[in-house]
């Protein structure tokens, strides 16, 4: 029994309240933060799993290039066979630092201080690995880019 005289019809508990939910009234500031991150933290997780996918691909190439297709050519030219490995590589650090990203994020999620040190450091790390990954794979590129089949060459 309720005994504040003043209570109104709509004020008494009901049977089927949940007696932890949350108060009614206006959405705390806190949660539009907690589901922006959230979005960031799959869309990490889904490039994490691309990245991941991408590098089984190319050690799968690999496997196959050497094995069936063109085992010939590690004896002649190795680095061109080399690349498969060093593009999985390469995408199998992105992968790394997009899950150490991802943690990030999700400790950001617990905290409310959104501008912790080693949240930018892992920021700048995800980003020095992605820039060193793409330099390494232009520098396969060009090393081994037949530049007159393309006709770059041709003047």
């Amino acid at each position: 029994m309720h005994d504040d005289p003043f209570t109104t019809i709509g004020q008494l508990p009901t049977q089927n309240e949940n007696p932890y939910a949350s108060p009614a009234g206006p959405v705390p500031e806190n949660r539009e933060k907690t589901k922006r991150l959230t979005d960031a933290r799959f869309g990490v997780v889904l490039a994490a799993v691309f990245s991941s996918g991408m590098a089984l691909l190319f050690v799968y190439r690999f496997a196959v290039n050497l094995v069936f297709r063109y085992p010939f050519v590690i004896d002649e030219a190795p680095f061109w066979m080399v690349g498969h490995l060093i593009h999985g590589a390469g995408c199998t650090l992105v992968a790394w630092r997009l899950v150490q990203y991802q943690a990030m994020l999700e400790r950001m999620n617990v905290a409310d201080d959104a501008q912790d040190d080693s949240f930018v450091a892992a920021h700048a790390a995800l980003w020095r690995t992605v820039m060193f990954v793409l330099l390494v794979f232009i520098a396969n590129r060009v090393a081994f880019t037949n530049f007159t089949t393309w006709g770059f060459l041709d003047w």
